[in-house]
């Protein structure tokens, strides 16, 4: 496989729509678009918990492209020249009114590779609950932080998704690993 070009089909203030055209291995040419940020900017997806509550801190956000509430991971855009550390940290403070402590960083990984070249850090913290603090979220953004206990998660998502809601793939996938 080989990309020969890439052309912006179309920029706004965020993200750009880009059509890459490639040859596949039998020299076949194809075009595929996909989304990219407007600066290759990258996120952080934050597993946070509390040893002291024992439980996992998760948001309940508003997703305008789903017209949905949407059950996830608090999350954010790695700005230009911050760290992945930094960023975690950040939109710890913005989105949930916590501070935390870092305990382990994975490296860059795909979200959805067929859709978007964004690459997201997934950064575990375990959360001060005795620090919290007003958020300082955008305004356009809807955000409910919430603590669950993971072995409820099955029972609270039922009700969740009752009410309007969607659980996000990787929550999804965290509360319900593969027991072979």
């Amino acid at each position: 496989m080989e990309i020969t070009d890439i052309q912006h089909l179309h920029t706004t203030d965020w993200l750009i729509l880009k059509q890459a055209s490639c040859i596949n291995k039998e020299g076949k040419k194809f075009s595929w678009d996909y989304i990219s940020r407007k600066d290759n900017q990258n996120i952080v997806i934050l597993l946070c918990y509390s040893t002291d509550l024992k439980k996992i801190l998760l948001l309940k956000e508003f997703r305008t492209p789903i017209n949905k509430w949407v059950i996830e991971f608090p999350k954010g855009i790695i700005n230009i020249n911050e760290t992945i550390e930094n960023a975690a940290l950040r939109e710890l403070k913005e989105e949930t009114g916590y501070t935390g402590k870092l305990i382990k960083v994975s490296p860059l990984l795909t979200t959805c590779a067929y859709l978007t070249n964004e690459k997201a850090a997934i950064v575990e913290i375990e959360v001060d609950v005795s620090t919290l603090s007003a958020t300082n979220h955008e305004k356009a953004e809807e955000i409910a932080p919430f603590w669950i206990y993971k072995e409820n998660f099955e029972k609270e998502m039922e009700k969740v998704q009752k009410n309007n809601c969607i659980i996000e793939s990787n929550v999804w996938f965290f509360f319900n690993t593969l027991k072979i």
